[in-house]
């Protein structure tokens, strides 16, 4: 679920977490502004270490591309049902 006030609205609501449980979903959240703001090297090396653990093969990151906006709606299907894993990038143009 994503959920956030990027264009300077109002935040809706969440779910009850009634709603979540029953529907084994979870919702997560990060936010690294103020530590990237208060210590931009840390974080800078965090990410450093992430990158080079995927380059190393050590950190599996799964992505699958979506070829097309037609197969957006199937390949939403497979995360509703809890079958989607990894990121999806879907190709336009």
């Amino acid at each position: 679920m994503l959920f956030g006030n990027a264009g300077g609205g109002t935040i809706d609501a969440l779910p009850p977490a009634g709603r979540l449980l029953a529907g084994n979903l979870t919702l997560t959240g990060f936010s690294h502004r103020g530590l990237a703001a208060g210590a931009p090297a840390k974080v800078a090396r965090a990410i450093r270490r992430v990158l080079d653990l995927l380059a190393d093969g050590r950190l599996d990151l799964p992505v699958t591309e979506i070829p097309g906006l037609a197969e957006v709606p199937a390949a939403h299907d497979l995360m509703a049902e809890g079958a989607g894993v990894g990121k999806y990038v879907v190709r336009v143009g």
